[in-house]
């Protein structure tokens, strides 16, 4: 738009503002590798965007394998076990809620609401969860 000033161009580009720790994480996966012995490693990471924190784990699988499921322990996949193990942990420490993860369209973080572990944490956990919006031919990951 010719003559768009900054503030039309920040909003036209999807940006925001986060106003404290734990407003809005933005939490990815990707596959780093695979290592003799161990398999596939994926990365799991959340990031703050309103400060220098982040957290991070390693898996060696991204979503539960069908011997998983069929174990009540194996239900977490590793999205919300990162949100779970590290992050919420950390923000209760310090007195700051969680209230937003923006993540990509995966299948670690996607499904059906009433049925996807990741979906389902955020929901008992009251963070409200967005998705990036579809881009023809790009990916963030491998």
């Amino acid at each position: 738009m010719p003559g768009a000033g900054k503030e039309q161009d920040e909003e036209a580009c999807g940006e925001i503002e986060s106003a404290y720790p734990g407003y809005l994480g933005i939490q990815h996966a990707f596959y780093v590798g695979t290592l003799k012995g161990v398999g596939r490693v994926y990365h799991e990471t959340d990031a703050n965007t309103y400060c220098k924190i982040a957290h991070a784990k390693f898996y060696t699988t991204q979503t539960p394998t069908k011997a998983m499921q069929a174990s009540p322990a194996g239900q977490w996949i590793t999205a919300a076990d990162l949100l779970n193990d590290r992050v919420l942990p950390f923000y209760e420490e310090n007195d700051l809620p969680v209230l937003w993860i923006l993540t990509d369209r995966g299948t670690e973080y996607c499904g059906r609401v009433d049925k996807h572990d990741f979906q389902l944490f955020c929901v008992v956990n009251d963070i409200d969860h967005t998705k990036t919006e579809v881009v023809a031919g790009f990916r963030t990951s491998s």
